[in-house]
This record gives C-alpha cells, structure tokens and sequence, in this order.
C-alpha cells in the first residue's frame, strides 16, 4: 500500500465530528488492523476486534469477537438496544 501518512480515518472521522459537530464520547468505531489506528484514537467507544493486532487492542474501550464471529454486529445489536 502507498498512501499519503497526512491523510487517514481519523481525519475523516474529525472531519464528520466537526461537520456534524458530535463530540468524542458521542462516536464508536471498530478496528483491526493498523489501517484503523488514527480511527480508534479519534472516538471514546473504540473497539478492536478479538483479532485485532495488539496495538489496536491496546487503545480499545472494549475488545469485542472476531470478525468471524460477527463481533461489530453483535456490538452494534447491544448498543442499539440500549437507546
């Protein structure tokens, strides 16, 4: 992969928290790989999946199954419920 180090999913997630203009503790997002890093860093409810490398794990709110157990489904059914 070759990509620009300045631009990545935490940008993007910035962008849409200012546009919107949600907070931090208002946005969840999911992770795995180093692709997702940035992402993580840049909302309160960060979840790294079972699978996830150690660093992603590391930062997460809440580890959560795999991806081949469906974890960001089974997540996003538990956080619907409760609204």
């Amino acid at each position: 992969d070759i990509q620009d180090e300045n631009i990545h999913k935490g940008i993007g997630i910035e962008f849409l928290k200012n546009k919107y203009g949600i907070t931090k503790e208002e946005c969840v997002a999911f992770g795995d790989q180093m692709n997702d890093y940035e992402l993580l860093q840049n909302v309160y409810y960060a979840y790294a999946m079972e699978n996830a490398v150690k660093s992603m794990k590391d930062i997460a709110y809440e580890i959560v199954p795999s991806n081949e157990q469906q974890g960001v489904i089974q997540k996003l059914k538990e956080l619907l419920k409760e609204m």
